[in-house]
């Protein structure tokens, strides 16, 4: 991601140093948002229910290199550092312990999954008065590099509104701790179940709204939203930012 970050740089400044003038155009900025994404869902197949809910709300910090190009366009690069939150939970579900078992034994993945939380050749059991479920709950840390345009209107003198449009690359950690089980109301450890992570990256649809405040010459102010369009759940940043020009 930092090689990305810098390709993105260097494209930005490559373009925009032919005269000096220009340069007086440039600004880098560093800003604080505010991160959630998240959802709930699940899925009953071969006798057993998979569910999982996610919800993650964080503070995060974000840098942003960019050019004006004119008074209504500019294109800047930005990076966001998504930080380490507790989330949520994930489970799978069945009548009883035998039933649990026999349904993740007629999952086609049965021995991979078994084996990445520690279970291979554990055999979950018991008659509880309640589903059987084995839960686990889950943290998730990740970053973005986005690039985007930016159009400016309706300007004065103070303030610059904008909507910007653009693409963001995004990659996602999540680790797991090791599965409990519930048999009987009560959720208890599994002996052997170990803990695990899943990563997960896209580049998908990045858009936005703002306004740039000015404070003197080469400071200036950025109050904006961001939503990067990701198909089973949005990624919204709402932050401010210091863009200083040079």
């Amino acid at each position: 991601m930092k090689t990305q970050l810098k390709v993105v740089a260097l494209s930005v400044l490559v373009a925009t140093s032919v005269h000096a003038k220009e340069s007086e155009d440039m600004y880098f900025g560093l800003g604080a948002v505010q991160t959630k994404f998240g959802g709930e869902g699940s899925l009953t197949e071969d006798g057993i229910t998979s569910s999982g809910v996610v919800n993650y709300k964080n503070n995060n910090y974000k840098v942003i290199f960019g050019k004006r190009l004119n008074k209504n366009f500019a294109v800047e690069g930005s990076y966001t550092n998504y930080s380490s939150d507790e989330v949520g939970m994930s489970s799978k579900s069945a009548a009883n312990g035998a039933a649990l078992e026999a349904a993740m034994a007629a999952l086609r993945d049965t021995a991979g999954f078994k084996s990445r939380i520690g279970l291979t050749g554990t055999t979950l059991t018991g008659t509880g008065t309640t589903n059987a479920k084995i839960t686990s709950f889950s943290t998730f840390s990740g970053r973005s590099i986005s690039l985007s345009g930016l159009y400016y209107f309706a300007q004065s003198d103070s303030f610059e509104p904008f909507v910007k449009l653009g693409v963001s690359a995004w990659n996602m950690k999540g680790e797991f701790s090791a599965f409990q089980y519930d048999n009987a109301g009560v959720l208890t450890e599994i002996t052997g179940a170990t803990d695990f992570s899943d990563k997960t990256n896209s580049t998908d649809v990045m858009y936005g709204v703002g306004v740039d405040g000015k404070i003197n010459d080469t400071i200036k102010y950025r109050v904006d939203f961001e939503r990067t369009k990701v198909d089973d759940s949005n990624i919204d940043n709402i932050g401010i930012s210091m863009l200083y020009s040079f």
